[in-house]
C-alpha cells in the first residue's frame, strides 16, 4: 500500500474512532466498532488513549476481533 493511501487510510480510522467517542459520551452506552485487523485497531487505541471520557479494549478473537469504545465513570 503506498504511503500516501495508508495515511488516508490511517485518517479515515482515527476520524471514525473520534466520532464514535463523541456518541459513546453522548450516551453514555459502548459501542464495538466492526472486526478489524491488529494495525487498525492499535490506530484506533492510540487515538483515544488520552481522552478523559472513553475507554478501549479489544474483543474477540481471531478475525472477528474489534475495539470496544466504553464510557468512563465520572464518580472515580
Amino acid at each position: 500500500m503506498s504511503r500516501r493511501l495508508q495515511t488516508q487510510k490511517e485518517e479515515k480510522l482515527e476520524n471514525i474512532a473520534k466520532k464514535t467517542a463523541e456518541k459513546v459520551s453522548k450516551t453514555g452506552k459502548r459501542i464495538s466498532l466492526e472486526p478489524m485487523s491488529a494495525a487498525d485497531r492499535r490506530i484506533v487505541h492510540m487515538t483515544l488513549a488520552e481522552s478523559k471520557n472513553v475507554s478501549t479494549q479489544s474483543r474477540g478473537e481471531g478475525m472477528h476481533r474489534k475495539v470496544v469504545i466504553n464510557p468512563v465513570n465520572d464518580n472515580d
